[in-house]
């Protein structure tokens, strides 16, 4: 049997949001968590590269600019089945209920905006772990997670000045 490489062996997750600094910030975080992540800036893109490499996760914003993240949504169910979506949004005041209507079309999990860094690893990671994924992010990338968000709190541009603890640990 050929052997995989590291690169094969993290996991992998695709991120989608119109906003290209927490895109940024989320690729850092993860990729310090040990995953492997490919970013999208519209639901189109999130297709394509979905249809380039299946990805273990699909981490998404509901509010996209050209499609929001249901269609997305609604569109991986229909087509890739089993990789599991996890919805993120700041809330609609308008729509109250759209993190519950993301989970009623197929996510299997969602997160509000803003949110704690270790928040969003564990959730991923407890995602992956039921969907019987191979390997998690490592005991350094989820120690790094609570590091930053020690360290980095008040340092404007950090990641945790832009995602703003709602919960803690």
């Amino acid at each position: 049997m050929p052997r995989r490489s590291a690169r094969q062996l993290r996991q992998f997750i695709l991120v989608v949001d119109d906003d290209k600094s927490l895109l940024r910030r989320l690729h850092w975080l993860l990729e310090g968590a040990g995953y492997e992540v490919h970013c999208a800036e519209s639901a189109g893109d999130a297709i394509t590269a979905i249809g380039d490499r299946r990805p273990d996760l699909v981490l998404t914003d509901i509010h996209l600019k050209e499609s929001d993240g249901f269609e997305l949504i609604n569109w991986m169910r229909k087509h890739t089945g089993s990789v599991p979506a996890i919805a993120m949004s700041e809330g609609n005041p308008r729509n109250p209920g759209e993190l519950s209507m993301a989970e009623h079309l197929g996510a299997v999990a969602v997160i509000k905006k803003p949110f704690v860094p270790s928040l969003l690893i564990s959730t991923i990671a407890r995602v992956l772990k039921q969907q019987g994924a191979a390997s998690g992010p490592t005991v350094e990338g989820i120690a790094a997670c609570s590091a930053i968000k020690e360290n980095e709190a008040n340092q404007p541009g950090s990641l945790t000045s832009a995602i703003t603890p709602i919960a803690s640990f």
